[in-house]
């Protein structure tokens, strides 16, 4: 009696398991491709060393930002984020070089490296 009674749990419990891990796929799959971006302009520095992406950055219903990032030209490093802002701001967004080393947005000066 009480191998039946373990082996009646056991399967409810593996059922229920996989029940929760079917959920669990089904609601990745659903909102896997909710967020995007999009590099919307590409603006390299006054020798070429550095490169900024004004990139859009979409996330749907949960909102979304402007993102700039800086890399040196060639390096296989990460970009460096220096700017995040207002979704929809790339539109109207001020930005340019100063010098080799200083990105401006919006009036703001961002020391690259």
């Amino acid at each position: 009696m009480k191998k039946t009674l373990l082996w009646m749990l056991g399967g409810i419990f593996g059922v229920i398991v996989v029940l929760l891990l079917g959920i669990a796929l089904f609601f990745a799959l659903l909102f896997e491709n909710i967020g995007q971006n999009t590099v919307v302009r590409v603006l390299p520095s006054p020798d070429g060393t550095f490169e900024a992406r004004i990139i859009d950055s979409d996330q749907g219903a949960m909102g979304g930002g402007t993102i700039v990032e800086v890399q040196k030209q060639g390096s296989r490093r990460r970009p460096e984020r220096v700017y995040l802002g207002e979704w929809g701001e790339f539109k109207t967004m001020e930005i340019y070089w100063k010098s080799e080393h200083i990105l401006v947005i919006n009036g703001k000066e961002y020391w690259v490296d």
